[in-house]
């Protein structure tokens, strides 16, 4: 599973999203269909979209996490072989 891009919040510890998210953090991310990553110990969008639409929604979903107040980063990851 090549995912191009992830995102890893502040101080928040990554764990899989329940189907009732709690939080706005939780809701957020689980509303665009982001899920948890141990590879990258982060969050991943959904693999059913294709590169280019992953990393728009990776993008989109920094800006989101930054106006909850939250430090947020993301990754790109280059796919393997190349």
């Amino acid at each position: 599973m090549y995912h191009p891009a992830s995102i890893r919040i502040g101080l928040h510890t990554a764990g899989p999203l329940d189907q009732a998210p709690r939080t706005p953090l939780q809701r957020l991310l689980w509303s665009r269909g982001f899920t948890h990553s141990p590879r990258y110990n982060g969050y991943v969008p959904p693999l059913s979209l294709s590169v280019g639409q992953q990393i728009h929604l990776v993008h989109d979903a920094v800006h989101a996490v930054h106006s909850l107040g939250h430090p947020v980063a993301h990754f790109h990851h280059p796919e393997a072989g190349l």
